[in-house]
């Protein structure tokens, strides 16, 4: 085991930074992504964020496919706010974001 000060102190800080932004462009879209890099969150804030837009775009992903029959991944799934703060889902055609 290392010591508290030793040449590993504060890795887990950058891991932890490192898999939240890889999560973010797995099941972020571009404008989603350009929503949470401008967050002015801590970072558990920013990790509540995600992972609350993940839930969501997963619970829209499931209703499309029972009511519809389409098989969608989270990426397919757009969640943003309107003007007044309203959360507006929709689901993207194309896969090129």
């Amino acid at each position: 085991m290392l010591p508290c000060g030793g040449p590993l102190a504060g890795i887990s800080g950058v891991l932890h930074g490192v898999w939240l932004k890889t999560l973010a462009y797995l099941v972020l879209r571009r404008r989603e992504r350009a929503v949470w890099e401008n967050l002015h969150l801590p970072p558990i804030g920013r990790y509540h964020w995600l992972l609350g837009c993940s839930a969501a775009k997963d619970a829209v992903r499931m209703l499309i496919q029972q009511h519809c029959g389409k098989q969608l991944c989270v990426a397919d799934v757009e969640i943003l706010a309107d003007a007044s703060g309203t959360s507006i889902a929709g689901a993207v055609a194309n896969r090129e974001n």
